[in-house]
C-alpha cells in the first residue's frame, strides 16, 4: 500500500508540474488542419471498411490503416516492437490494437508516457435492410482521425514524454483493446502520466466538446480547462460520470491513471446505419485535437 500510494503522489506530482508548464506557454498552436480529418473520418467510414467491426476481416484492414496513417505522421512501433499492430491473446482471430510513438525528443526524458487513444471498431453489418452498413463515422471515426492529427501536430516537437498513440480494438464489444493494454501491459501502468481519450468528438449541435474525468481524472480536467481558451473551445465539464466506464479510459482510471474522455452526447444517428461522414462536424473535431496536441 506504501508503494502505491508513493506512485500516486509522484503521479501527481508530474501531472502538477505539466499543469505549470502548459498554463504559462506561449508558443504557437498546434497545426491541426479540419480538412485532413474531414478526409480522414469519409475513408475511415467508407462503405469499404464495413464497419470494421473487430472480429473481421475489414477489422483487421481498418487497423493496418490506421498504423499507415501513423507512420505517415511520423510515429514508430514502440521500442523493442517491431510492428505497430499488437494482437490480443484472449482474442487471437480479433483486429489487432494498434500503438506507435513519438519518443521524447526534448533535452530531459522523464521516462513517463502520455496515450492519446481512440477504440477504431464499430459494428457487424445489420441482418437486414437496404443500408446495413454501420459506417460509425462520428463513433468512432472522428476519434480515430483527431488522434492522427494529434500524431501530425506533435511529430517535430522536443517533448520530454513519450507520446504513445493507440487505436483500441474491440471497445464496442466490452473495452477489450483497453483491458488488454493494461493486463499484458504494452507499457508499464506506473510510467503512463496520463490518457487522452476521444471517442464521439465530431457531433455537438451546442458546439460543446463534453469532457469527463472524475475525480481520478481532475488534475487532467484542469489543464484542459486552462488551456482551452488558446484553442478556443467551449467545453462542458463533469457533466456525464456515468460515461468513464463505457469508453477506453474505464480501465485506466480503475488502474489509478490520470484519464480524460472527450465526447459528444448521443444522437439520433449513434449506433444506426445513418451515422455517416456527411453529418460530422471535422471543425470541431479539429478543435479537439488541438487541446490534446497543447496538453502534453
Amino acid at each position: 500500500m506504501q508503494r502505491f500510494l508513493m506512485l500516486c503522489a509522484s503521479m501527481l506530482a508530474l501531472a502538477l508540474a505539466a499543469l505549470a508548464r502548459a498554463a504559462d506557454d506561449t508558443t504557437p498552436l498546434p497545426k491541426v488542419d479540419p480538412a485532413a480529418i474531414r478526409s480522414d473520418i469519409a475513408a475511415f467510414a467508407s462503405d469499404e471498411m464495413n464497419g470494421r467491426y473487430f472480429q473481421s476481416e475489414e477489422g483487421k484492414r481498418a487497423a493496418q490503416w490506421l498504423a499507415d496513417k501513423l507512420a505517415a505522421a511520423g510515429a514508430t512501433p514502440l521500442e523493442g516492437r517491431g510492428t505497430m499492430l499488437l494482437p490480443v491473446a484472449k482474442f487471437p482471430t480479433a483486429a489487432p490494437n494498434v500503438v506507435a510513438w513519438h519518443a521524447p525528443k526534448g533535452a530531459n526524458p522523464s521516462g513517463e508516457f502520455i496515450l492519446v487513444t481512440a477504440h477504431f471498431d464499430h459494428l457487424p453489418p445489420a441482418r437486414s435492410g437496404e443500408d446495413r452498413i454501420y459506417n460509425g463515422a462520428d463513433d468512432n471515426a472522428s476519434g480515430v482521425s483527431g488522434m492522427i492529427a494529434v500524431a501530425n501536430a506533435l511529430r517535430d516537437e522536443a517533448l520530454n514524454v513519450g507520446v504513445v498513440f493507440v487505436g483500441f480494438t474491440g471497445e464496442e464489444s466490452g473495452l477489450i483493446g483497453s483491458r488488454a493494454f493494461l493486463e499484458e501491459e504494452t507499457l508499464p501502468p506506473a510510467r503512463i502520466r496520463g490518457v487522452f481519450n476521444m471517442d464521439m468528438i465530431s457531433r455537438q449541435p451546442d458546439g460543446a466538446i463534453r469532457l469527463d474525468g472524475g475525480p481520478k481524472g481532475k488534475i487532467l480536467v484542469d489543464l484542459l480547462v486552462r488551456l482551452a481558451p488558446k484553442v478556443p473551445i467551449e467545453m462542458k465539464v463533469d457533466t456525464h460520470p456515468d460515461w468513464l466506464d463505457r469508453s477506453d479510459q474505464g480501465p485506466f482510471l480503475r488502474a489509478g491513471i490520470p484519464s480524460v474522455l472527450f465526447s459528444c452526447e448521443d444522437h439520433e444517428d449513434y449506433h444506426q446505419v445513418s451515422d455517416h461522414a456527411d453529418k460530422t462536424d471535422a471543425d470541431l473535431a479539429a478543435r479537439v485535437a488541438t487541446l490534446v496536441a497543447l496538453a502534453p
